[in-house]
């Protein structure tokens, strides 16, 4: 059996208790999505976050969970020279692996991105004040990606391997099961990326920076094979609205997962969206959008009706947004 034919996926998004209070939309976009190639399984998972100080921000978070999810679909989503069924492969748009999603793919996903927007109508509001002449159209453009600025993080998963990339401070965690007993492995490969990124406080890299592609930070991770016998049974990207909720979300990440195996899909399914409502609540008061890729094990699953997503720990991590 394909290693990943047996994974589940489940994607919520809430808006932010502080967006309730102001009636701001939600600017968080999320998507999760598995499909056939050839005689495999290939996922696509992404989330991305709105800035919440720019009038179509909304928007930019969609179209880039669109740009992403579009572009590897079209790529080929191959690692080798091989031919693809009605791809030519000396094609740029073709998908080469990890050394081409880590460089090339970057400019792609923000060309892509940029297409989307600027075919999007315009709105009478939309104008920002700036201090820069009308009359340089370089200038005009750029305020106009601004206006949709996002970050963005997503992932293709292969049978094998996971491929993770991202602009801005949106998590991704990657869960482990341990050879013998213990308790899951959470890990955040992107944690080192932010102690580096030189920002300070809520700053973020964003889409719609000139140079964003220069931001554009990856990492590789396999399923099974690790020298100490740990195996890949989870995946869980989520904007910062969730972890902004949280002094240790790694500890709320691995009591979610760890009761997702306990008590079946259906479980999430159930919980996952009131679990982040609370959290925000309680919380961040950010918008929170979340995607979670999990093993379903086989065997009964425990489901207790009525039993809320439980977390270890109180929200309140975090300070409300505004």
């Amino acid at each position: 059996m394909n290693p990943v034919d047996n994974w589940r996926v489940e994607c919520a998004c809430v808006q932010g208790a502080a967006h309730v209070r102001t009636g701001a939309p939600c600017q968080d976009a999320v998507h999760g999505q598995a499909f056939a190639w050839k005689a495999d399984r290939r996922w696509i998972l992404a989330v991305a976050d709105g800035h919440g100080s720019k009038p179509r921000a909304d928007e930019g978070a969609q179209f880039a969970v669109e740009a992403f999810v579009d572009l590897l679909k079209e790529s080929g989503l191959e690692r080798g020279d091989e031919a693809v069924d009605g791809l030519d492969p000396a094609d740029e748009s073709r998908f080469e692996g990890f050394e081409d999603f880590r460089g090339r793919f970057a400019r792609r996903l923000l060309a892509r991105w940029r297409e989307l927007l600027e075919a999007a109508p315009a709105r009478a509001s939309e104008a920002e004040s700036e201090s820069q002449p009308a009359s340089d159209a370089e200038v005009e453009t750029w305020k106009r990606w601004k206006a949709f600025g996002t970050t963005l993080t997503g992932a293709l998963i292969l049978p094998d391997e996971v491929f993770l990339g991202r602009i801005g401070d949106s998590d991704a965690f990657l869960v482990y099961e341990p050879s013998g007993a213990g308790p899951l492995i959470v890990e955040n490969p992107f944690a080192d990326a932010d102690a580096d990124s030189g920002l300070i406080g809520l700053e973020t890299h964003s889409l719609s920076s000139r140079e964003a592609h220069l931001h554009w930070r990856t990492a590789r991770r396999s399923m099974e094979g690790y020298p100490d016998q740990r195996r890949l049974v989870a995946l869980v990207l989520a904007t910062d609205g969730f972890a902004d909720s949280f002094a240790d979300p790694e500890k709320v990440v691995r009591a979610m997962i760890q009761d997702t195996r306990r008590r079946g899909s259906a479980w999430l399914a159930v919980q996952l969206r009131a679990g982040l409502e609370r959290f925000t609540n309680e919380g961040s008061g950010d918008d929170i959008g979340m995607v979670v890729l999990f093993r379903e094990e086989p065997g009964p699953a425990e489901v207790v009706a009525g039993e809320v997503l439980e977390t270890n720990e109180d929200a309140g991590g975090g300070e409300a947004a505004t």
